[in-house]
């Protein structure tokens, strides 16, 4: 009585040690716990399928990756705005705190925000890549907007604080208001 192994292929003989192929051939093939060995055309048929989920995982990578670039760019720019002065000077040159402070928490959130939005993106790239953008902008116009309500519900100007050498709390207001918004954002997604 013939008995089929998982890969489909028949065999006459619990202990002959032959395959025999739907299209007749036998050949020997070493018996393991789960069937038989895999053939070479399984083996190359396996890799071929491992590499172009491995060329797809990188090329999905690439894309998010760019989008993550455009968007900590974009952060970059709006907090050089909100700031007086050159943003790349009162960070490196006058090693200002409070402007790197909100740098840094700007771009913690775009990046609390994109990787959210990735991981809870759908298996079609497109889809997942036009969530990602949409979000992080989301992400972006939303601490904008609160760095724009905290200066005017404040005294003086944020702007100005920003760019003063002394650490002014309401640098950490603001940078606090940064997180908390892109993890609200996040648990939106999620």
């Amino acid at each position: 009585m013939p008995l089929r192994c998982t890969s489909g292929r028949v065999r006459h003989r619990r202990n002959s040690g032959l395959l025999h192929h739907p299209a007749g051939d036998a050949r020997p093939r070493a018996h393991t716990r789960h069937g038989f060995e895999p053939t070479a055309s399984d083996n190359i048929r396996k890799a071929h399928t491992l590499l172009q989920e491995l060329i797809s995982g990188l090329l999905a990578a690439v894309a998010y990756g760019a989008i993550g670039i455009g968007m900590m760019s974009l952060g970059y720019v709006l907090v050089d705005l909100a700031t007086p002065g050159k943003l790349r000077d009162l960070i490196w040159v006058n090693r200002n705190p409070n402007a790197a402070l909100l740098l840094v928490s700007g771009l913690l959130g775009v990046g609390i925000i994109l990787t959210t939005a990735i991981t809870g993106s759908a298996d079609n790239l497109v889809v997942g890549l036009i969530g990602t953008l949409a979000y992080g902008l989301l992400g972006l116009v939303l601490m904008s907007l609160s760095f724009l309500l905290i200066d005017a519900l404040t005294p003086g100007k944020l702007g100005d604080e920003l760019s003063s050498p002394q650490m002014h709390p309401g640098s950490w207001v603001s940078a606090s208001a940064h997180v908390v918004i892109a993890v609200l954002i996040s648990a939106a997604i999620w």
